[in-house]
């Protein structure tokens, strides 16, 4: 009888934290992106590797998380569906790093730091990518010029390189703290 009641308990902290996933891509991650938040990746991202953690650490069972991943995008899909398809890649991204990274808890703090990290990064080249692949590389070029006629110079400088780089360097720091807040809560 007790190892039935452990068995249902365990099955129940699995959906409660797949739920709380679900809330956080579907119902937070639908509403930034229906209204345009800027930093939506960083944020939404922030949340699923909390919810990722906590199922790595309390469910440890095989394949956990990427049951967990599917059952997340499907119910994205349904209750947000103007969500753009790079939500889902990146979805599906973390759900994958998640399940390599917690098949071993011995390190279990580092694996929160990496999956932070290589989760918001990932969402921030994600983003750079995506704006190049709409706008070509005029868009880059127009900002390297908008930024040097304002600054004053005379030679052409690389600005929207060290902006890139900027951003996905805050998307990593950003990374760093999740995954040591997420290890820190458990």
């Amino acid at each position: 009888m007790k190892v039935e009641d452990n068995i249902q308990h365990d099955k129940q902290i699995f959906y409660r934290f797949i739920a709380l996933w679900v809330m956080c891509e579907a119902v937070l991650g639908g509403m930034m992106h229906a209204i345009k938040v800027p930093f939506t990746g960083m944020i939404v991202s922030s949340g699923a590797v909390i919810c990722i953690c906590l199922i790595g650490y309390f469910v440890p069972v095989k394949g956990a998380i990427l049951k967990a991943t599917i059952i997340v995008a499907i119910f994205k899909m349904m209750l947000s569906p103007h969500t753009p398809p790079t939500a889902y890649i990146a979805v599906f991204f973390q759900g994958l790093l998640g399940q390599l990274l917690f098949t071993n808890l011995k390190f279990f703090k580092l694996s929160c730091i990496l999956l932070g990290m290589l989760a918001l990064v990932e969402s921030a080249i994600q983003r750079i990518i995506v704006l190049t692949v709409l706008y070509g590389n005029d868009l880059w070029y127009a900002l390297n010029e908008f930024i040097r006629k304002v600054t004053g110079e005379e030679s052409l400088t690389n600005y929207s390189l060290m902006l890139g780089i900027a951003y996905v360097m805050l998307h990593a720091i950003a990374g760093i703290i999740v995954g040591l807040f997420a290890a820190h809560i458990i």
